[in-house]
């Protein structure tokens, strides 16, 4: 009988990562193709990367056709292989962020497991799979969830790497695949990643033994983190002019210090979007930190358990890991919720530290714990399916429903004025022309062309409708400046967007009219 009990015992951490790995798959997996594509982000990388699979040009990103050069390829390529190995629907788009999520997961778990014992590596797993941020991330085609999973990978890889630091060549491999780790990140959100190396580089100076990373495979690993990284950014400035100076301005002088691209860039920004990214991504975990951080206020004000940090690598580690970042994030002038989810990770690290040090619960508490535990995952699924009936004008599944009940099938020409619906490429409308009219218009490398240059060069395919999407307040105006001769009809499609339904040549129209189209602005002028 005492044997048996040891084996079972022996079987009880397996069990224990199956059952948590079994979570994060249904967390990250299920209902994923539930939602249509919400724009504009969903919109805009969907487009890419459905370019990108059906050209095989795998390079250069490109929006309706034009290069699109705001984020590096790996996000693409993600998607881009997940409905060349799925199909073409959106839980294939979405299958890379989910297993990136589970992977994500995993490696919070083996790091947790290095840092305070194998018993901590499956509480780490369920952590982070049941926070709120890394779930929501994981089912928005974005490359913050793929970012993320780069910095995990790193930062266990420098903990394996710091724990062999005497061992010879056996450091080395850990130092190598750590630099592929950093490359990766770049492939993944280009500069950005460098906010999430500062941590490992001020832990390595501050814990010691910094000369120790002196060696051969430490250069090794930056040649190829730069290779890696930096080897498509060298291929995009190589073929397309004016890529070196654009990428520069999107990548780092437009998030750094310059607020042109109007994302939170203001004294108060940092507050009013990371303070609610962590508060309310973090949960339900974040329900329990502020009386945490109260009974440890003593500890975080004495100088002395700051300066002792250095004597305790883990503890520093996932310090440097929360801090320094939110310290880059919080100056920098472009501010958006998604960019701290590489911190969270870290979160999980030091929620599970603290539910270690709780341990010591009764049975029936136990029991309550799982209970609440199952009705979170209940409430994140179907988060997911009320999200899918939600109903929003930035669902380009919907807006694609509304074009066909007009008859407006995939081969007719739609023409989104001043309205991001990028999306209703996926959904068949492959002639989809996003031009721009009353907006102040987004410094991208290949801006959108002025309804006056479209109308201009618009040829409509013979006996089908051409559709312009345009937001309601803009209908009226718009409808006097089309040079259709009264042939539109105006529909509604959602709350705020109307659709416009338009019959014949715009060439034919105009010149009939006898009238001539400004370029710039598409008013018609008396001749």
């Amino acid at each position: 009988m005492e044997r048996a009990i040891a084996v079972d015992r022996r079987g009880e951490p397996a069990r224990r990562w199956l059952a948590v790995l079994s979570l994060a798959t249904v967390l990250a997996f299920a209902v994923q193709g539930s939602r249509g594509l919400w724009e504009p982000d969903e919109g805009f990388y969907a487009n890419v990367a459905q370019g990108m699979a059906a050209s095989g040009d795998w390079w250069i990103p490109r929006l309706n056709g034009e290069p699109f050069l705001d984020k590096p390829p790996l996000n693409y390529w993600s998607m881009a292989a997940g409905l060349e190995l799925f199909g073409h629907d959106e839980w294939a788009l979405r299958s890379g962020h989910a297993l990136s999520l589970v992977a994500t997961a995993i490696l919070v778990g083996l790091l947790a497991g290095r840092l305070w014992g194998r018993r901590s590596g499956p509480l780490a797993v369920a952590v982070y799979a049941l926070m709120l941020a890394p779930f929501v991330a994981a089912n928005v085609l974005t490359p913050d969830t793929l970012l993320t999973f780069w910095v995990s990978a790193a930062f266990y890889l420098y903990w394996r790497a710091r724990a062999d630091l005497g061992a010879g060549r056996r450091a080395g491999r850990w130092i190598v695949l750590l630099g592929l780790a950093a490359g990766g990140g770049f492939l993944a959100k280009g500069p950005a990643m460098l906010i999430f190396l500062l941590p490992i580089g001020a832990h390595a100076l501050v814990a010691g033994g910094w000369r120790d990373w002196l060696r051969p495979a430490s250069a090794v690993a930056a040649l190829l983190a730069i290779a890696l990284g930096g080897g498509w950014y060298l291929l995009i400035v190589e073929r397309l002019p004016g890529a070196a100076a654009y990428v520069f301005d999107n990548q780092v002088a437009g998030r750094l210090w310059s607020a042109h691209y109007r994302r939170n860039g203001d004294l108060l920004g940092s507050f009013r979007v990371y303070l609610p990214m962590l508060l309310v991504g973090g949960l339900p975990w974040s329900l329990v930190w502020p009386s945490w951080l109260w009974r440890a206020r003593r500890r975080l004000r004495n100088d002395d358990w700051w300066r002792g940090l250095r004597h305790r690598p883990a503890a520093l580690l996932i310090a440097c890991w929360i801090l320094l970042p939110l310290v880059v994030l919080a100056v920098a002038r472009s501010r958006l919720p998604l960019y701290a989810l590489p911190v969270m990770p870290a979160l999980a690290l030091a929620t599970t530290r603290l539910l270690n040090r709780a341990a010591g619960a009764t049975d029936r508490l136990r029991q309550g714990h799982r209970l609440l535990a199952a009705g979170w995952v209940v409430s994140l699924l179907a988060l997911k399916v009320a999200a899918s009936t939600w109903p929003t004008d930035d669902d380009a599944r919907r807006l694609a429903a509304a074009l066909s009940d007009l008859d407006v099938g995939p081969a007719s020409v739609v023409v989104a004025v001043d309205v991001k619906c990028n999306g209703l490429a996926f959904y068949g409308y492959r002639q989809l022309h996003w031009v721009r009219r009353w907006s102040r218009p987004y410094p991208f490398y290949s801006p959108p062309r002025t309804l006056g240059e479209e109308l201009r060069d618009l040829r409509p395919a013979a006996g089908r409708p051409v559709a312009f999407v345009v937001h309601r307040d803009h209908l009226a105006e718009l409808e006097r400046e089309l040079p259709f001769g009264g042939g539109c009809e105006a529909y509604p499609a959602g709350d705020g967007l109307a659709i416009l339904r338009c019959h014949g040549s715009a060439r034919t129209a105009t010149m009939a009219a006898g009238r001539q189209l400004d370029p710039a602005g598409g008013r018609r002028l008396r001749p």
